[in-house]
Order: structure tokens, then sequence, then C-alpha cells
């Protein structure tokens, strides 16, 4: 990382050529405005954890709950221009302790294409692409995750990755448990 300046004698005339200077920079409170450039192509781990659901009400239905074809949405906007490839792992664990992995397969975030914009992403979690009818049907009682992202998962954009002070990553959800 560079940090560039200029330095200048205000009045010249007070001192003949060849005289040292000495200098002394403090840098105070110094904050970044934006970052842009190509951040790479890496994998980086995401936190692990564990999350408690509260779900124990349902572990009194017979058989557990299954059900016919749930959906979750996830909707994010933002001003990030950074394509993202989330590989989460996460698995409920019941009040038995049986386990199940979700199994969801890795999702993209495209990220904004110019400082400025917002891009609106959405990805679904739904039988195609995970276990979620399984995953709920074991009514966790606890929710074990972790995982990895790995920044431009399609190598260098034909953008500049960027960051701002003010990005942000706004998520929402949608979701559908048809009974």
């Amino acid at each position: 990382n560079n940090l560039g300046f200029e330095i200048g004698l205000v009045n010249a005339g007070s001192a003949p050529n060849g005289t040292a200077v000495d200098l002394e920079l403090e840098f105070q409170d110094l904050a970044i405005g934006q970052a842009v450039g190509y951040f790479g192509n890496r994998k980086m781990n995401l936190p692990s954890g564990m999350v408690p659901t509260n779900l124990s009400v349902l572990s009194n239905l017979s058989g557990g709950l299954y059900l016919v074809n749930p959906q979750i949405k996830i909707f994010t906007r933002s001003n990030i221009g950074l394509p993202l490839q989330l590989s989460p792992d996460i698995i409920g664990v019941n009040e038995n302790g049986n386990a199940v992995d979700l199994a969801l397969l890795p999702y993209s975030f495209t990220g904004a294409l110019s400082l400025g914009s917002f891009k609106l992403d959405t990805f679904e979690i739904n039988v195609q692409n995970s276990q979620i009818d399984d995953f709920i049907a074991n009514v966790p009682s606890n929710i074990i995750f972790s995982g990895d992202v790995v920044l431009n998962p399609s190598g260098e954009p034909a953008f500049d990755n960027f960051i701002t002070n003010d990005g942000e990553l706004l998520v929402g959800l949608e979701i559908d448990l048809p009974l």
C-alpha cells in the first residue's frame, strides 16, 4: 500500500540551495475513503458458531415437521464492487442429537459494477440446491455454521473491485413454508 503526498517550501528565498531540512510527518485520524483495484482471487474462512433456534415446541409433532416445498429467498443490495462466492456449511441438530446437513450448494453475489451504484441479487434456497426439507423436518434446536467465501471466484473481473467507507451490504429474507 502506498500513500502519496507532495512537500514544497513555502518561502524558498529564506534558505539557500542545498540546505538540509528536517521533516517530521504525523498522521492523525487517518481514514480510507475508498479502495479500488483487483483484490485477488482468494478463499477465506467464514466465522463459525452455533445459534439456538427456539423451535422446541415443534419437536412435539409426531414424525417431525415435513414441508412439501420450503423456500427461502435471500435478497441482497450492495454498493460494494466485489464478486463473492459463499460456500456455507450449515448443520441442524435436534433435541435428540440427530444432525442434518443443509447441504447447500455454493452461491454467488455479483457486486456493484461502478462506484455509486447498487447491485441487487436474489438467491433461493430450495429442494433443488439443498436438503432444506429434511433439514426442517429434523426440527433443529441448534444450527451450527461455518464455511468459506471466495473473492472474485471467476478470476479478475473486467472492472476494478472497490469498497468505500460508506459501503454496505443489506440482506433481506422471504420464507415460504407450505404445510
